[in-house]
């Protein structure tokens, strides 16, 4: 159990689909993820821009992955609320799996999702898994939608999209400072109806109650 568990509900939520256990990692697990970001597990331009996220060097990915995590704990319950699910293979954190809503998606029941797995731990078909998981807790809190982007010529992120039922719904475009040039990325979403239409792999998920519902609210 997560040392959190009594006062923090969202870290009781546990999502688990072959290999792959999605969870909130503990203190311990975090600074383990960060020691290999500090070692350059991210160094990859296709993760830096499907997240619009670009850190100047791998002791800063970690550090700010850190914070990121952090600040989903104190932002607290409302509308902009924020799950850092991390992906979890044999028990060692390689990648993260965020789930998250902006203002008026409690309206739209619809939330977001953001994806990442180091590098040594590609192609091996945990993407698709922790994707897959993190489609089943949206479900379990009532979402409907669920949205996802990705640079455009990332073929990876395209495929595990396609595997879940994602259908593309236009593209837009975000500034890489580092490469010093606009890249495209391609927005997509996908309901439960297509997630299930497209996917039948088993997903077990434990956690999702009343007091998470009431936490995100």
């Amino acid at each position: 159990m997560h040392p959190f568990a009594e006062h923090l509900p969202i870290t009781r939520i546990v999502a688990s689909s072959g290999p792959v256990t999605l969870r909130v990692p503990d203190q311990v697990e975090l600074a383990a993820y960060a020691t290999e970001l500090a070692a350059g597990g991210l160094d990859d331009d296709h993760t830096r821009a499907t997240l619009q996220w670009q850190p100047a060097t791998p002791a800063l990915a970690a550090s700010q992955t850190i914070g990121h995590v952090s600040e989903a704990f104190t932002r607290g319950p409302g509308p902009r609320w924020l799950i850092p699910l991390f992906v979890f293979v044999e028990g060692r954190p390689i990648g993260r799996q965020d789930l998250g809503a902006t203002p008026d998606d409690p309206r739209l029941r619809t939330a977001f999702t953001a994806s990442v797995l180091l590098n040594t731990h590609r192609g091996l078909g945990f993407g698709t898994h922790a994707r897959a998981c993190v489609l089943e807790v949206a479900w379990a809190l009532g979402v409907e939608r669920a949205t996802t982007a990705w640079n455009t010529d990332n073929a990876a992120s395209s495929r595990v999209s396609a595997k879940l039922g994602y259908v593309t719904n236009g593209v837009e475009w975000w500034w890489d400072p580092r490469a010093g040039r606009e890249i495209e990325i391609c927005r997509a979403y996908t309901t439960e109806e297509q997630f299930r239409a497209a996917w039948s792999g088993e997903v077990k998920v434990v956690g999702v109650d009343d007091d998470v519902r009431t936490w995100l609210s």
